[in-house]
């Protein structure tokens, strides 16, 4: 049975603020005759509001004939609508159709309710085969009847969310084959029927539409999904009080449409519209000092930000909506500022590219400029130097409360061992920078989020090189992210620090000089990287402290790389040590499957522990099946199968860890013998204001039904049936686990003696509908 979950949420959200809010506001009650219960209970084809525990089948409902509910007259008559769309997210809202003037009311259900009834009220009308709204001209200079609204664009029932009497026009009886009490629209007429749903275009792809006609011969219902084997997105539209609907008393109804009441848009204005002057020529204009040369207007290196803007013809053009390209954004990408319209270029990679930029006039005709050609540089290089005794490249960090343990390459390759330790602050690798895109290995310091208002960070990292002594530091830095600008105010100090022995340090206060820099970043574009260089006397320990408060939980950043550690002819020197090589690598997982999307971390333990590199590179046999970071160990797994996971010593591929075998799988079955074949039940469950009999039977190894029969508070229950394929026994928790495509959670702990299990479900991570939480679920006992 098809997952209803969803399009319950939506009608309970109609219970709790649609109909409450028209009664609220004195709509005539007649008005709130819609079935709300009833027609949630056939939502499903196969639905029944019988009790969960009589197993008779569910009555088949014979619906009206189909071709003579096409002939009613729906001129007066009552619509409730509700959409669900991926774009839009949910909608819904009353329509009346009042008398045989064409004229229909609509109130815009969820406009309603955030400004009130009066604001979400439209009306429509059919005058002379054209269609009309009325504008009640609280901001024009008039008001009346209107076809056209600005520059042309139809403002009539056109542009309403529901229409009957297109519906009607787009459908006829070979267009449906009659399924379960329902008429379901054939494929082939899919495309058709749609174009009498105005509002389909906010439903996503509609792929099933179904319609139900009443016993008294009038289209009751229709409604239509994007898939048909789910809810989640899709339509509904029950129609009901067909020839005896009246005007809703809350609103004022506008006068009958007439030659006396028709307006154009210009009568709405009081004046013509402003015509729309379009640019016929463009040009690219460089706004900041640039190196260039007689074939390229811009010569930057990686990194460097242009401030761009550009110049068009005719100077009075008041359609002046462009967009930016570059021809190679591996070289330069276009950066955009919101809130000063700026355009800035920042460059990446060396290489070539050319910036210019397009506009698409009245006659929807490009228009394009002229270019900018730019050439990037290679980075400029740092020198490397005999004194140079580390280079760092980060790798990851591990985290123990705060406490990090620094992983790191050094490419210099010295024999010299090191330690990295930090206190809050970790290594990020890949593109998580505004400021380091073209990083791999950054060094990250950023407070935690708080709400505390007098919070006082310090944040450090300190590099032990035991008795190597080193005399100069080198490295870049940046705000770590561009919204860092917006909290410069919390930044407090930068400091260096140098120690022989780890309890006497000597400080190298940097604060102002780095504020400096900071200042001069754009709230717009990423900080440019800047070098930081300081010497110092000999020291085996050299610690970075960054300290900021943290005011109402924003944060402030900073980012650092490209670590080079010098020294003198005062330092102590050992880089004559011998190496020590590998003797064995040992690897293991928490465990030896892994679901499929789902990851997993190795680790590996390196033998001596004195090794000179103890770094590993992971290998999987079939990266297919299951993927891993050749230097983190993390895997995931990405299909079906099994693949070997080894590691190797980056300075001795033939130096070799133990294999692990891991299987993937994407489903693990049912395999506890007090659960197959088994019915739970419990009765009169309460959940906020509802109330639930709940039963729970295991169908196979693999599938289980949960059937929640639900009376909220109409009077009559109805049952709504999921069927669960269980993900699997999480050993942990000690429970078997569901997690459905619309994120419904269902949890079964098993009794020992298998007399009860305890269930915990939660609709769509809801507050609202769960049963039972983490620590005690509702008690089902087992049938008899």
């Amino acid at each position: 049975m098809k997952n209803k979950f969803l399009l319950l949420s939506i009608a309970f959200a109609l219970l709790a603020t649609g109909c409450n809010k028209n009664k609220s506001n004195s709509v005539d009650s007649s008005n709130d005759s819609i079935n709300v219960s009833e027609s949630l209970s056939n939502s499903s084809s196969d639905s029944s509001s019988e009790s969960f525990s009589n197993s008779a089948k569910p009555p088949i409902i014979l619906g009206g004939d189909f071709e003579e509910a096409l002939k009613k007259d729906y001129k007066n008559m009552y619509a409730q609508f509700a959409l669900n769309s991926m774009g839009f997210g949910q909608e819904y809202g009353y329509e009346y159709y009042l008398g045989g003037s064409d004229f229909v009311a609509v109130l815009d259900g969820t406009t309603a309710e955030v400004y009130g009834l009066d604001f979400a009220w439209s009306f429509y009308s059919y005058y002379n085969n054209k269609s009309y709204a009325y504008w009640d001209g609280s901001n024009y200079k008039a008001k009346g009847w209107i076809s056209n609204g600005s520059k042309g664009i139809g403002v009539g029932i056109d542009y309403a969310y529901f229409y009957m009497p297109y519906f009607l026009q787009n459908i006829t009886k070979d267009d449906v084959e009659f399924v379960m009490g329902a008429y379901v629209v054939k494929d082939t007429s899919l495309d058709k029927v749609m174009q009498g749903l105005k509002f389909t275009f906010m439903t996503n792809d509609i792929s099933y539409i179904d319609i139900k006609v009443s016993d008294e011969g009038y289209i009751q219902r229709i409604r239509g999904f994007d898939d048909p084997n789910s809810d989640e997105y899709g339509f509904q539209v029950v129609l009901s009080e067909f020839g005896s609907t009246k005007a809703p008393t809350s609103v004022e109804l506008p006068p009958a449409i007439s030659e006396n009441n028709i307006k154009t848009y210009a009568d709405m204005l009081g004046h013509e519209e402003e015509p729309d002057i379009y640019m016929t020529e463009m040009d690219v204009v460089i706004n900041d000092t640039v190196d260039s040369d007689s074939t390229y207007d811009v010569i930057v290196y990686p990194d460097d930000v242009v401030d761009l803007s550009f110049s068009y013809k005719p100077t009075n053009a008041n359609k002046r909506e462009v967009n930016w390209h570059s021809t190679n954004e591996d070289v330069a990408e276009i950066l955009y500022a919101p809130v000063s319209g700026h355009v800035y270029l920042r460059a990446i990679s060396e290489g070539t590219t050319e910036i210019y930029l397009t506009h698409l006039n009245g006659d929807w005709q490009t228009v394009t400029s002229g270019s900018i050609k730019v050439k990037v540089n290679a980075p400029k290089p740092v020198p490397v130097s005999d004194k140079d005794v580390y280079r760092f490249q980060f790798v990851n960090s591990d985290n123990n409360a705060g406490n990090n343990v620094i992983h790191a390459i050094n490419n210099l390759n010295t024999l010299a061992p090191y330690t990295i330790t930090a206190w809050r602050m970790e290594v990020r690798n890949g593109n998580y920078s505004d400021n380091f895109t073209s990083a791999d290995d950054v060094l990250f310091s950023a407070p935690n989020s708080s709400n505390n208002y007098t919070t006082r960070f310090e944040d450090e990292v300190i590099f032990d090189f035991e008795n190597q002594q080193v005399s100069k530091i080198s490295f870049a830095y940046a705000l770590f992210r561009n919204n860092a600008k917006n909290s410069l105010n919390n930044f407090e100090s930068f400091v260096i620090s140098t120690s022989n022995d780890g309890n006497t340090w000597t400080d190298i206060d940097v604060t102002e000089e780095v504020r400096s820099e900071f200042n001069k970043a754009s709230l717009s574009t990423g900080m440019s990287p800047k070098v930081m260089s300081k010497e110092f006397g000999p020291a085996s320990m050299v610690k970075i402290v960054t300290t900021a408060k943290n005011v109402g939980g924003t944060e402030f950043s900073i980012g650092m790389k490209d670590f080079v550690f010098s020294k003198n002819d005062d330092c102590a020197n050992f880089d004559d040590v011998e190496a020590v090589p590998v003797t064995s690598i040992a690897i293991s997982s928490p465990r030896n499957k892994l679901k499929v999307n789902n990851s997993m971390k190795f680790t590996a333990v390196v033998n001596p522990d004195n090794a000179s590199n103890k770094n590993v590179r992971w290998v999987s046999s079939d990266p297919t099946v299951i993927s891993i970071d050749s230097r983190t160990g993390l895997a995931t797994a990405l299909k079906e199968g099994s693949a070997t996971i080894y590691a190797t010593s980056t300075t001795n591929k033939n130096m070799k860890s133990n294999e692990l075998v891991i299987t993937a799988y994407t489903q693990e079955t049912l395999d506890d013998a007090l659960l197959l074949g088994k019915t739970f039940f419990a009765s009169n469950i309460t959940s906020g204001v509802n109330k639930f009999d709940v039963t729970f039977q295991v169908k196979s190894n693999v599938l289980a039904t949960l059937v929640l029969s639900i009376d909220i508070g109409v009077g009559q229950k109805f049952d709504s049936t999921v069927e669960l394929t269980f993900d699997g026994f999480n050993s942990n928790k000690g429970v078997y686990e569901y997690l459905s495509r619309d994120n419904d959670e269902v949890t079964v702990k098993v009794a020992s003696d298998g007399s009860y299990i305890e269930l915990t479900y939660k609709a769509h991570n809801s507050s609202t509908y769960t049963l039972g939480n983490e620590t005690s679920g509702v008690r089902l006992e087992k049938a008899r």
